[in-house]
């Protein structure tokens, strides 16, 4: 330990900088493989994607991997105030000048450090499975859904939706992302037949994260010819159900009420299968208004990945300017976007566990 009146010599810096870096990341010594200092010391913190190197005063300070920050501090031979075997001069303006030279380092090394976190985590947004690696990336076969509620801190207010989702307006108040992999034995058009059976909805149950329980979250639903709810019709068969149509059909949640929706099949062929859905009415839950047309999106993409077995991606996202009842209740968004996956797949809606309590 030093002493009172000494200041501590540069391998005691570097370990209260792995120490500091331990408890800010929780990336303990040792949990990811790293190359040694110059010094011999390691110090591994999980951190940006990209490589970057900074310098400062002429030394390498800091360098960002995809898993690891290295601190490197590559002193002069024969720096002022510095013999060769790296302790403090005895005069007192060598050591003055030196403390405040390290302050500076030291202050400046964690300003990098946490930028470099920043700009990591800045590079995770949702990314539908458009021509790149879907992010989140999908679970392994039989393994329950992931769900992701994203906060705006994570990447701002005005987030800008992925290009293939066409989505023109930036922004969220909510931002959800459900991905999975599961089996389905029927084509194409068993799906289709699935998705165009708008009344087989009614009754889809979720959980409850305000009433602590399992509740009907679709009360009812029903196909339409066109944009009036009165035009009722019977649901869509798959030959109804081509790329580039667009349907409509009402739907009666716990929540907002009634509403008129319209779905666009984006994408249908034997392996692929794109549609997004939004709110053409205004939502409100009794006399306040919720949600005004367009502020309720969402967007699934379905791949076959093998004869039996497909993956799943959807994005749910409610308006930047929608009702601030809406936001602060990420929890029960999820627990919307899992009871549709479970429809969608066949599995009953309210079963054990919910995604979340």
């Amino acid at each position: 330990m030093d002493t009172p009146g000494t200041f501590p010599n540069k391998r005691a810096i570097l370990h209260s900088l792995a120490e500091a870096s331990e408890r800010i990341y929780g990336c303990p010594k040792g949990s990811s493989p790293a190359t040694p200092a110059p010094d011999g010391l390691t110090y591994p913190v999980e951190a940006a994607r990209q490589k970057r190197s900074l310098r400062f005063w002429g030394h390498y300070v800091i360098v960002c991997r995809s898993s690891l920050i290295r601190t490197d501090f590559l002193y002069q031979s024969q720096a002022p105030g510095n013999n060769y075997a790296g302790q403090m001069s005895a005069d007192p303006r060598h050591q003055t000048l030196i403390r405040s030279c390290t302050q500076h380092r030291v202050w400046f090394l964690l300003l990098a450090m946490l930028l470099c976190q920043a700009r990591g985590y800045s590079q995770l947004r949702p990314q539908p499975p458009c021509g790149k690696e879907p992010v989140p990336s999908y679970p392994a076969l039989d393994v329950s859904a992931v769900a992701k509620s994203w906060s705006r801190s994570e990447f701002g207010r005005d987030w800008k939706p992925p290009a293939c989702t066409d989505w023109a307006t930036v922004g969220f108040t909510t931002l959800v992302t459900t991905v999975a992999r599961f089996r389905q034995t029927s084509e194409t058009e068993g799906l289709l037949r699935h998705i165009g059976a708008i009344s087989e909805l009614a009754g889809m149950r979720y959980w409850s994260t305000t009433h602590k329980q399992w509740q009907t979250l679709i009360v009812d639903a029903y196909a339409v010819t066109g944009l009036q709810p009165s035009q009722r019709r019977e649901d869509f068969s798959p030959e109804e159900m081509q790329e580039g149509k667009v349907l409509y059909y009402v739907q009666v949640d716990n929540l907002s009420g009634k509403a008129t929706y319209r779905m666009h099949i984006v994408e249908a062929s034997a392996d692929r299968l794109v549609f997004d859905v939004e709110n053409v009415s205004t939502m409100r839950y009794l006399f306040i208004t919720l949600f005004h047309p367009g502020e309720m999106q969402s967007i699934y993409f379905l791949d076959r990945e093998s004869e039996n077995v497909w993956r799943y991606y959807s994005i749910v996202r409610t308006g930047k300017n929608a009702n601030r009842l809406i936001a602060g209740n990420e929890a029960s968004a999820v627990n919307r976007a899992v009871a549709f996956y479970r429809y969608l797949i066949g599995i009953p809606t309210d079963r054990e566990p919910p995604a979340e309590r």
